[in-house]
């Protein structure tokens, strides 16, 4: 969900001015935020492209450091449950599979394949 977001962009209008570092956006200008480079930032993420599933541990991240499902107000209405479905089914998986990975690397975006 970190590296690879259902919804890599998002975007919102301003309803009032608002100012960002030397930027001035007037209301009702739309604004886009790039969920995936949120979540490659390596201020945020130290070595993002690496697969770490323990930099997690004893680490909740921040409000806008993870956004697969948007934020604010028009928050994916599906988050809860997205991530409760989630858990159930990978806890289901580890305890019913014996799981090996296909080949001697990690897949990238670039060389993932549907299936």
């Amino acid at each position: 969900m970190r590296s690879r977001p259902v919804i890599p962009v998002i975007g919102r209008r301003v309803a009032v001015p608002w100012q960002l570092g030397d930027y001035v956006v007037p209301a009702g200008q739309g604004v886009s935020i790039s969920i995936l480079l949120v979540h490659h930032r390596e201020d945020l993420y130290p070595d993002p492209f690496t697969y770490r599933p323990e930099r997690w541990l004893g680490h909740s991240p921040g409000t806008y450091e993870w956004l697969p499902f948007g934020g604010g107000t028009r928050r994916c209405l599906g988050a809860a449950l997205a991530m409760a479905e989630q858990r159930v089914v990978l806890e289901a998986m580890v305890r019913r599979l014996d799981l090996a990975p296909t080949g001697p690397s990690p897949s990238t975006p670039s060389t993932a394949t549907s299936r």
